[in-house]
Order: C-alpha cells, then structure tokens, then sequence
C-alpha cells in the first residue's frame, strides 16, 4: 500500500548518455516517467500489480488444464461405455453395432493422441 494515493502502476527508468556495455552504476542521469520514451527505457511494474497478473497467468493455465482433465474424463466415459455395448451384444441394434464398427476402426487408424481425442469428439457428437 502506498503513502501516495495515484502511485503508477508502472514506471520506465529513462537511461540517457549510455553506451553498450555499461553498468548501472555508469549511468549519472536517470530518470523515470510514466510512458517510455526510449528504446532502452528500463520497465519496472509495481510489486503488487506484478503479483495479481502472475495469479491471473497460473489461474488461466489452471483453468485450461482442468479443461482438458474434464474432456479426458469425458472421453473416458464415453469409450467405457462404448466398451459395456460392445462387451453385451444382445442389448444393441444393428445400427449400434455398425457404428461401433466403424468408431473403432477410425480410432484405431488414427495416428497420434491428438488424432485420438479428435476421432474419440467426433464419434461422441454423432453418437450422443
């Protein structure tokens, strides 16, 4: 919390008479500003400004990986499922047995994971 109540949220160290290779400590004339107004302005963020977007990058990594765990697990209940028709042929029809049939012989040719899961999505929208 700052003393002072319009603090910027970010500031840029305006480095003047540089050369390259020098030090931070070679450097007598700097200032900051608001907006940058070099190339080599030097971007700090405020500390606190730092931390919630660090929390909003894991929050949205999180959610997209959730998102896949939650579409893995559907694929997985809808393969299992698949499975227990297969595995009691009485209970299925003539046209439940030919789109077993060709569901796994599409996910078996497919060639990689990616392909997996896009043949498994496809089969769980026709077949739903």
């Amino acid at each position: 919390m700052s003393i002072i109540k319009d603090t910027p949220e970010e500031i840029y160290l305006v480095i003047e008479g540089v050369e390259p290779g020098d030090t931070f400590k070679d450097c007598h004339d700097v200032t900051w500003e608001a907006e940058q107004i070099n190339d080599n302005d030097v971007k700090y963020i405020r500390a606190d400004k730092l931390a919630a977007q660090e929390a909003q990058a894991t929050i949205a990594k999180q959610a997209t990986r959730i998102a896949a765990l939650e579409a893995d697990a559907a694929r997985y209940r809808f393969l299992k499922a698949q499975n227990w028709h297969i595995e009691n042929f009485s209970s299925l029809t003539k046209a439940d047995v030919q789109w077993s049939v060709s569901f796994y012989s599409s996910y078996g040719a497919a060639l990689n994971q990616e392909d997996e899961d896009r043949a498994i999505d496809d089969a769980m929208k026709g077949g739903a």
